[in-house]
């Protein structure tokens, strides 16, 4: 049971607590996830199994997709429902200026990270800080919203329901405390789910009470990394099982400085790196083929 599987995250649990929840029901060795989703945050969580956790850092991780709704009139410490009330007023923008405030937020944007937030800040977590009470100041950081689209509009109720395609890194929370304060106003994270993380989506994904058909849910690693996926032969495998440089001239034109080389029985034997031209290095080798 190798590969990847996509899981539909239940308000409540954090990923380490889903991850081991899998681990358990599925008796694996080994599960990794990728992209971290708070408890209070639903929707697609990543999960690597068994060796395919050793790919991790090859996924890629743009664009995250997220639906949230965005209350005005009222914030908290974390910027969202599960904190302390910090802040409350009547200021609930119109329709028309909430639909203009969108375009300035997309594009490479600054953006300060909420307090409550993993970053570390002179070697501790945020979050640790602010519930020691401590008055830090996180840095503001580059991050880029590729779109943004609100879904609907409770002007009556003072909440939106946004969509928005983003880079990792970015905060959702401290995405909705800016467009509210550009409207004037204040405002907080009311509902948060995930929707699509790289060329993974919640349409592939499956629910933690499911859990026990994983097997007909699980993504295989060719059809993962298919776009830089090359079929090798068995004495190219052989060279690669012992840290041996390969060459592929069918490569040496193409702006591939990676490469994921398979077997002819579909398992990933190695991830290449390009040395020169058309010379590729074992950068990383199983020798049992992950699936």
């Amino acid at each position: 049971m190798e590969g990847f599987l996509c899981i539909d995250k239940p308000l409540g649990p954090s990923s380490f607590a889903v991850t081991a929840t899998v681990k358990r029901a599925l008796q694996l060795k080994k599960v990794g996830h990728c992209g971290t989703l708070d408890p209070y945050a639903s929707g697609l969580l990543v999960l690597t199994l068994e060796e395919s956790t050793k790919l991790l850092q090859y996924l890629p991780s743009d664009p995250k997709v997220y639906v949230f709704g965005l209350k005005f009139g009222y914030t908290t410490d974390t910027l969202d429902l599960q904190g302390k009330e910090t802040g409350r007023n009547d200021i609930i923008p119109q329709e028309s200026a909430l639909f203009s405030s969108l375009p300035h937020f997309t594009g490479t944007i600054l953006q300060t990270p909420p307090l409550f937030s993993a970053i570390k800040y002179k070697g501790k977590r945020a979050y640790k800080l602010a519930r020691e009470g401590e008055d830090i100041t996180l840095p503001p950081r580059e991050v880029e919203i590729f779109s943004l689209e609100v879904l609907n509009y409770d002007r009556e109720n003072g909440e939106a329901l946004i969509k928005t395609s983003c880079s990792g890194g970015t905060y959702v929370r401290s995405l909705a405390r800016d467009i509210a304060q550009s409207l004037g106003t204040i405002g907080v994270v009311s509902q948060l789910r995930r929707i699509q993380s790289g060329d993974f989506t919640i349409k592939n994904a499956i629910k933690l009470e499911s859990i026990q058909d994983a097997q007909n849910y699980i993504i295989p690693t060719r059809r993962v990394f298919s776009d830089h996926a090359v079929t090798i032969n068995n004495d190219h495998k052989s060279k690669l099982l012992f840290g041996k440089d390969i060459v592929l001239p069918e490569f040496e034109s193409k702006k591939r400085d990676r490469l994921f080389a398979f077997d002819e029985g579909m398992g990933l034997v190695s991830v290449l790196k390009r040395v020169e031209g058309e010379r590729f290095h074992p950068e990383k080798v199983f020798t049992k083929a992950c699936r």
